[in-house]
């Protein structure tokens, strides 16, 4: 697991605990129970992090809900959990963000589910044509590949991407990346253990979708509300395999979100 993964972990689970622990709450259903435990197993007190301050700048009380609904890594929501009022059945989703806002981590190919089988198509005939290579200059790790090699795959995959996403107009694509609701926070982290809170009021309707290329590895949506989301492919394996493990980090460079 990696560190960014691990921190992520221990400040998921330092926030679950403290709403069993100061708020009483009990557990939506069998399986927030079990995430919560299997948290807590790899979460020993020494590494768990001070929330007292968190509820200074909530624009929410936590003491209006009473449950928390732990929520898997499903495609059409980035929240980590609900919170839960099982008397009223009102519920509010939570992102949790560890010194970062990013927002989804998805396989490359993966876009094909929210683009179009012409998309998967070409994706699988570049992954061919690029482990062809690696298996003619026999690379079993990309670090034995040429710099020069990987820049150019990144180029080749991120330009499949783009254009694509001109072609469909990518409003699926865009909903999924920001996970599109009003009853939705991010609370962050900070370096300094410091939180701060968002609300995620993005409304994209119709908004026109424009790409800007960065780099080989990294491109930008832009949206006519302002909304900029960086999108930068990387190895997600040190191992060449038959299907390359590529990944995006989608991340945003400038939102519409409100601050508290």
């Amino acid at each position: 697991m990696s560190r960014s993964r691990l921190n992520g972990d221990i400040f998921e689970f330092s926030f679950y605990h403290y709403l069993v622990t100061q708020h009483g709450y009990t557990f939506f259903d069998e399986w927030s129970e079990t995430k919560y435990t299997k948290l807590r197993q790899k979460t020993p007190p020494s590494k768990r992090h001070n929330i007292s301050t968190l509820e200074d700048n909530l624009p929410f009380k936590l003491s209006d809900y009473n449950s928390m609904k732990l929520l898997r890594d499903l495609a059409n929501t980035s929240n980590d959990l609900e919170l839960c009022n099982t008397i009223s059945g009102k519920a509010l989703g939570i992102s949790l963000k560890n010194n970062n806002l990013s927002l989804k981590h998805p396989r490359a190919r993966s876009f094909g589910n929210l683009l179009d089988a012409e998309y998967v198509r070409q994706y699988e005939e570049l992954n061919n044509s690029w482990y062809a290579g690696f298996e003619e200059v026999q690379a079993e790790t990309f670090s034995e590949c040429r710099k020069s090699s990987i820049s150019s795959m990144y180029n080749d995959f991120t330009s499949l991407l783009k254009k694509h996403i001109v072609a469909c107009n990518a409003q699926s694509l865009v909903n999924y990346c920001c996970s599109i609701t009003d009853t939705n926070y991010i609370i962050k982290r900070n370096k300094n253990g410091t939180f701060t809170t968002y609300q995620n009021k993005i409304d994209i309707g119709q908004l026109s979708i424009n790409v800007i290329p960065v780099s080989d590895n990294t491109f930008h949506i832009k949206l006519s509300n302002n909304l900029v989301l960086s999108f930068r492919i990387h190895t997600a394996s040190k191992r060449v395999t038959k299907m390359l493990s590529l990944k995006y980090d989608v991340k945003y460079v400038l939102s519409p979100l409100v601050t508290y």
